[in-house]
């Protein structure tokens, strides 16, 4: 078995020494940040000039995205140059995207930049990689067996080959062997070595090669460090370094202009501090020019250029020549980059936040502006979810999360599992009371314990402690039946009252391990072999004891063999490995089979990276990729092609002649042995109890590949059985699982990788809080998506929601936050809020339903099937409206062309044209019309468009007034429409309001009657008849009737043919003619006058019935004069004959 830490923890030093699956990694550019996921995916943010977001485009990004490329997929590590990215997959390979400049993204091309990623090129076959820095225009990588390889710019002899323009387009081999751990400056390089001594070359004229010069160096130059100093972090600024050295102290060295070796002067250092810079130390990053370290007790320290605000201490400080607190105590891992101005902090909560620079949205937030003395939360889009660590003791097995939760599984007969009981767990279950954790490690053979490191660097323990494995005086012991505590409990200082501070781990058989924050080694529990290390055999111990002449120690593994016994292992930052306890059967490797209660040095082999333990062997890893083993070796565990038992170690080998290579993590079980490769795979050998090599072989004593059903990221073995966790965060097992430690409930034991059951993902739930929305207002509704508090409630969490109903998101609501649903780190839920729009859409039914469900995501979450309904009641209804009339319409409008209008509009939006008719009720009173130019037009046709809605759309139809003669008064009428045609059936046949109007009446009835009439005559002739008119006012609807007589007919009388007449629509205008006729007498009589009298008009018209009786005065001149005539008047003969004349007198 084998401690498995945070990489984050460690940083750049242990990537090639711990088993680790992805852990959260940020990276940082000039101008843009890129941040690795636990789940293998890439994010990236910010400047995008140079397509250094790998999105394809080169615009720049405010908040996260991420680099959709297939290719970036199962990523283990990421660097970022000042205008371009790396990401380093499971498998070994190596890919860039952005500015290209001299070669500088490794892909054999001058193009000037690549804004997808592309394979970095020139790697031999079969080379794989684990590690990769960036500088400005060059880039170096770490390869499986511990050789560096470099491209780029060589301008400052970045190349490290000895010239100054031997410019690299693809990946060329430095020559340099023997390396665990890469950085990259502005212009120059440092490496170190599996011994933990360093080198440098490249640009050096302020200090920053390290051997006192201030020159530049064009092949690897050995860093000045005293014989005693091993470093175990490095990092790089610009134009400066820093590292941690074994002992856990911080030095810096190389550009000082503003302070950023954190010295309290501003004058360059051409070889690391000699003091400890930044106290006992955890983790270190370079700026431009500044540089961070986390200090063991978690605060954060910084120095250098503060000006805009990457510091994140006030704007009255410039500068900080020497360290000072930023004011942040939670930080889980931090990064800077040799070009950038700004710093990206992990958060133990999984918030991610960032201070300085932002004018290029680098900080993620979707801001462009900084603030000092603070920091920005960038907006995360990634999952907080997945395993990185795995541990197996016995019969159980314990799960780290990336947000630094604990999980248990299997037995838990000694409360091993830490959930509080003692019931057997099929299931992984929360371990609770236990914070942040960044290791963790679990009893070895028949260990039924596990131990966590916390981030404050507290360590904690549960389960059995019979030999007193916890390391807690208050914990149950002997003689107690079942002596354990089924929830964790602080460690124990080596005085017993207070915890112990340190930065790593281990466990064996029966007894715990930590390496403190000096790099010494304290041990508790089982000591019946001396594995205690501290010299004395004297039982077990309850409070830590310090191991014995052990310093500069980075990792400590514990071996088992059942009954108390037991053996350690440690791992020094200068490669060697020592050991102590148990040794009869070569667990010690130093050449003899005894046992020793003092650490004794592992003879052979040397730039190790790596420890394992099993029951009775142990392994190491080589910076070369090479796997070593010594102890017990009947079952073939020590994989060298025997059964022999090893004294001293051997490497492992595949074949009778041919070695296993290009391994990146170890560890051991009871009587096997298991590593992965660089590219993914795993490899097994040793027995085969319970198929605990993954096959159904009878054993081996070489390593053999076996099928696995992803890229490998971590491994641990234990008993008879195995835990691995894949790049993407899943985890499988398998071998014995009887006890369900592999966290499947399938019983017995299993050749094939059983999925763990992934019940450390959150378990999602919907809840609808307001159900009713409403287009009016709007009034919004709610929901809530929550996660079980129970198991974490730590980083942030991306719920993916789908959305079903007949409402449409964009169309008919807004939600909000949009896209996807963030539950923030510390909180159990989000809400989201459904804001309908106001749309002017019809939606045919009166509510429509919007139904929220939570997408299953197996990968990141548990869907408990939940989902819900939001209802938005429409309050569109399809229909033509009208306003009503400007006025009233008047029968003098026709021949002005005074028109009066009103407005017409669809109430909502219509699918298709919608063809609306309109017509006057009563077109003698008013004709309708929509044009203008048109005239009085009897129907018109009136189209509305889809995108003609709204009374802002509204069409104006006007009505003329029409004339007539008739006094009918104001009359009332409508504009009517038939009905609306269209092919959207919310339209078809819908019919308009009728408008009412009234036709304003300009005509009165009356008749028009003479007065008097011109004198008749009694003679005939012309002068005896005369004439008058009478005429009405208005046209009469029906005939009126007159009935005409003279007061004296002797005198005047009316003509027979005129005694009636009748007006009527044909002449009521123009009148009728009344003749009045003289009457002739043989009376003397004078001038008479009489009367024609006009009886009351009769008509079926009542405006026109029973006026009148009017009198028209006329006379009749007289022709007559009193007198004797005698006629003839002349004489006339008469005769005697007889003839006689006649006279007539009168």
């Amino acid at each position: 078995m084998s401690p498995r830490l945070h990489r984050s923890f460690w940083l750049v030093a242990l990537i090639a020494a711990t088993s680790f699956a992805v852990e959260p990694m940020v990276a940082v550019g000039e101008k843009h940040t890129v941040y690795l996921a636990d789940d293998g995916t890439v994010w990236c943010w910010g400047d995008n000039a140079n397509g250094q977001l790998g999105d394809g485009t080169t615009t720049r990004q405010l908040t996260a995205k991420r680099v959709s490329d297939a290719a970036i997929v199962d990523i283990v590590a990421v660097a970022a140059g000042s205008f371009n990215t790396f990401a380093l997959r499971a498998d070994g390979t190596l890919w860039s995207w952005g500015r290209n400049t001299e070669g500088s993204l490794g892909r054999n091309s001058v193009d000037p930049q690549f804004t997808s990623p592309g394979l970095v090129l020139g790697l031999a076959v079969g080379v794989r990689l684990k590690a990769v820095a960036a500088g400005d225009r060059h880039a170096l990588a770490l390869s499986d067996e511990g050789r560096v390889y470099v491209w780029g710019a060589d301008n400052r002899g970045q190349m490290g080959d000895g010239g100054l323009a031997n410019i690299a387009y693809m990946a060329r081999d430095t020559g340099l062997t023997g390396i665990k751990a890469v950085a990259a400056g502005a212009d120059h390089s440092l490496v170190l070595t599996a011994g933990g001594k360093m080198k440098a070359w490249g640009a050096g004229t302020d200090g920053q090669i390290g051997d006192g010069g201030l020159g530049d160096r064009t092949v690897p130059t050995s860093v000045t460090m005293g014989t005693l100093d091993f470093a175990m972090t490095i990092a790089c600024g610009a134009r400066h370094n820093v590292a941690i050295y074994g002992n856990g102290t911080g030095h810096t060295w190389g550009d000082n202009a503003d302070g950023q070796c954190g010295n309290g002067t501003q004058v360059d250092l051409g070889t690391p501090s000699v003091g400890n810079v930044f106290g006992q130390c955890r983790a270190v990053s370079a700026g431009a020019r500044h540089t961070l370290a986390q200090r063991l007790d978690g605060l954060l320290v910084v120095c250098g250029d503060n000006s805009v605000g990457q510091l994140r201490l006030t704007a009255t400080i410039p500068r900080s020549l020497s360290p000072s607190g930023a004011g942040v105590t939670d930080g889980r891992a931090l990064a800077s980059g040799p070009m950038a101005m700004h710093t990206m902090l992990l958060r133990n909560n999984g918030r991610l936040s960032g201070f300085g620079a932002a004018a290029n949205g680098q900080l993620g937030n979707g801001a462009i502006t900084y603030a000092f003395a603070t920091d920005a939360t960038a907006y995360a889009r990634w999952p907080v979810s997945k395993l990185t660590a795995v541990a197996t003791g016995q019969y159980h097995s314990t799960g780290l999360k990336s947000d630094g939760t604990v999980w248990g599984w299997g037995a838990a007969h000694a409360g091993q599992v830490g959930d509080g009981g003692t019931t057997n767990r099929s299931a992984p279950v929360l371990v609770t009371g236990i914070g942040p954790v960044c290791a963790i490690a679990a009893g070895a053979d028949h260990g039924d314990f596990s131990v966590a490191l916390r981030t404050d660097g507290s360590v904690v323990a549960w389960g059995a402690n019979d030999d007193e494995e916890i390391g807690n005086p208050s914990a149950p012991s002997l003689p107690s039946p079942n002596p354990h505590s089924a929830s964790p409990l602080v460690v124990s200082n080596t005085s017993g009252n207070v915890s112990l501070t340190c930065r790593a781990i281990g466990a064996g058989d029966h007894h715990g391990l930590a390496v403190k924050q000096d790099g010494s080694v304290v041990a508790w529990g089982s000591d019946g072999d001396g594995q205690l290390g501290n010299g004395a055999a004297t039982g077990d111990q309850e409070v830590p004891v310090t191991v014995t002449s052990l310093a500069n120690v980075l990792a400590v593994a514990g071996g088992g063999g059942g009954g108390g016994a037991g053996f350690s292992l440690a791992l020094r930052a200068d490669g060697s490995v020592w050991a102590w306890g148990r040794g009869w059967s070569g667990e010690l490797g130093n050449g003899l089979g005894t046992s020793s209660d003092v650490p004794v040095q592992v003879s052979v082999i040397g730039n190790i990276i790596a420890i394992a333990a099993g029951s009775f062997h142990a392994m190491a890893l080589r910076s070369d990729g090479t796997v070593w083993c010594w102890g017990t070796n009947g079952n073939g565990a020590l994989g060298d092609n025997t059964t022999v038992n090893r004294f001293s170690p051997v490497q492992v080998r595949v074949t009778a002649t041919t070695f296993l290579t290009g391994i990146k993590a170890i560890s051991g079980g009871a009587y096997h042995s298991v590593a992965a490769g660089s590219d993914g795979s795993i490899w097994t050998w040793g027995a085969n109890y319970s198929y605990a090599l993954g096959d159904l072989s009878t054993g081996r004593t070489v390593a053999a590949s076996i099928a696995i059903p992803g890229l490998i990221s971590c491994v641990d073995a234990g008993y008879n059985d195995n835990m691995i966790v894949l790049a993407d965060g899943a985890g499988y097992g398998w071998g014995n699982n009887g006890y369900y430690h592999l966290g499947n409930t399938s019983t017995g034991q299993s050749a094939d990788p059983l999925l763990t059951d992934p019940t450390w993902l959150p378990q999602v739930t919907l809840t609808v809080l307001d159900a009713s929305a409403s287009e009016t207002g709007p009034d919004s509704g709610s929901f809530m998506v929550s996660r079980d508090s129970t198991r974490s409630l730590l980083g942030s969490l991306t719920v993916d929601l789908a959305y079903a109903g007949v409402a449409v998101d964009g169309d008919d609501y807004l939600l909000s936050p949009t896209g996807l649903t963030i539950i923030p780190p510390g909180s159990a839920s989000a809400t989201v809020t459904v804001t309908p729009i106001d749309d002017p859409d019809d939606e045919d039914v009166d509510f429509e339903d919007v139904v929220p469900q939570v997408v299953d995501q197996p990968e990141d979450y548990q869907n408990q099937g939940s989902g819900g309904v939001v209802t938005i009641a429409d309050d569109d209804v399809a229909g033509v409206m009208v306003s009503a009339i400007s006025a009233n319409t008047r029968e003098s409008d026709a021949g002005t062309g005074i028109s009066r209008t009103f407005l017409i509009w669809l109430a909502s939006r219509p699918t298709d044209p919608v063809e609306l008719y309109f017509y006057s009720s009563n077109e003698s009173e008013g004709l309708v019309d929509a044009d203008p130019t048109a005239g009085n037009q009897g129907v018109i046709l009136v189209t509305f468009q889809p995108n003609e809605y709204g009374i802002g759309n509204a069409k104006v139809i006007q009505v003329f007034g029409q004339q007539d003669a008739f006094d009918d008064g104001d009359v009332p009428y409508n504009i009517v429409n038939y009905y609306a045609t269209s092919d959207d059936p919310r339209y078809e046949g819908n019919v308009a309001p009728a408008v009412g109007i009234s036709s304003i009446d300009d005509d009165t009835a009356g008749i028009n009657v003479a007065s008097a009439v011109t004198a008749v005559t009694e003679a005939s002739g012309a002068a005896q008849t005369q004439a008058f008119i009478i005429s009405l006012t208005s046209e009469p609807y029906f005939p009126v009737y007159f009935a005409l007589s003279s007061s004296d007919p002797s005198e005047g009388n009316v003509h027979p043919e005129d005694s009636t007449i009748a007006l009527h629509s044909g002449n009521w205008s123009s009148g009728a003619t009344v003749r009045v006729v003289g009457q002739d007498d043989a009376i003397d009589d004078g001038d008479v006058a009489f009367t024609i009298i006009v009886a009351k008009s009769s008509s079926d018209d009542g405006a026109y019935n029973g006026k009148g009786a009017w009198s028209i005065d006329a006379n009749c001149t007289d022709n007559d004069t009193r007198g004797v005539v005698i006629s003839p008047g002349t004489s006339r003969l008469v005769s005697e004959a007889g003839v006689t004349a006649a006279y007539s007198v009168r």
